[in-house]
């Protein structure tokens, strides 16, 4: 009598019924009348491709992998596609140059960054320069251009293709 009078009566009923059944429920399926599933699985597009799984890339550890890389390689550079290829508009490759060796100048494919992930390097085109460093940003220009590298380095180049009308 005294929880009676001590507890509220609309939440008393509670205090005894807790749902302990629940916790021992089979799990519910929802099905359309057709019997299958009411709605298909989502999948995740990026584009107008679809992806399979989600994928995680340290571009850090690529980054060391390219320049070692590089400094082996009599070209002095070294690079791996991290996303993308010749299928996909949109291609992300991780460069590793060693230090004094360049990329010759060539053509802008679309619209580009570069993402500078170690060292120093130098973006050229015609009379203008761009210096990077670790963790800058430049966005390369649609014309010819070049990359020196001042120090060893590694970048991410993302490439955006110009798709044809």
């Amino acid at each position: 009598m005294l929880l009676c009078g001590s507890w509220p009566s609309t939440r008393l009923v509670h205090a005894f019924t807790a749902p302990v059944g629940y916790l021992f429920r089979p799990y519910i399926v929802y099905r359309s009348r057709q019997g299958g599933p009411a709605t298909p699985p989502r999948t995740p597009r990026l584009g107008k491709d679809l992806m399979s799984t989600m994928q995680k890339t340290s571009l850090d550890a690529l980054a060391r992998e390219q320049i070692e890389a590089a400094r082996g390689a009599s070209s002095g550079r070294a690079a791996r596609t991290v996303y993308g290829g010749h299928e996909h508009v949109l291609r992300q490759t991780v460069i590793g140059l060693r230090a004094g060796h360049s990329l010759a100048e060539h053509q802008n494919p679309g619209e580009a960054t570069l993402h500078v992930l170690r060292g120093r390097v130098r973006l050229i085109s015609g009379d203008t320069t761009w210096d990077g460093r670790t963790g800058d940003l430049l966005i390369i220009p649609d014309a010819l251009h070049s990359l020196e590298a001042i120090d060893d380095s590694a970048v991410l180049l993302t490439v955006a293709k110009a798709t044809s009308a």
